[in-house]
């Protein structure tokens, strides 16, 4: 299957397999790469989910992003306060992200103690 002009350029299914192709449905010309609404959600959401945790250093599959319309909904548990916020950051800056909401969760602190020492 050939794409022309502004279609989805999502792939679906294995690349071997003689029922691979192309969405093919109409993309925004404003975004790249060329992918419908449907599609160019779920890219945000991957590449969103795979920056934070590069640059945070967050575990895989710590913080999830669902992408509904260009809004961001970021789920999951980190350690550090700065994690959340740079999370969030990130979010904002991809493309075609028009408002986020961070749901991620910030782990309790243990806090240790030792009993006053008697002389």
């Amino acid at each position: 299957m050939q794409l022309i002009g502004l279609q989805c350029r999502w792939p679906i299914g294995a690349a071997d397999s003689d029922e691979f192709h192309f969405c093919a449905e109409p993309a925004d010309p404003g975004l790249s790469p060329r992918y419908c609404v449907t599609h160019r959600g779920r890219a945000l959401s991957r590449r969103s989910v795979a920056t934070a945790a590069s640059v945070l250093a967050i575990p895989p599959h710590t913080v999830t992003a669902e992408v509904h319309g260009g809004l961001v909904t970021l789920e999951g548990v980190v350690d550090r306060a700065y994690q959340k916020s740079d999370a969030e950051a990130i979010a904002r800056r991809a493309p075609g992200v028009t408002g986020v909401r961070n749901d991620i969760a910030i782990r309790a602190a243990v806090e240790f103690s030792q009993p006053p020492l008697h002389p």
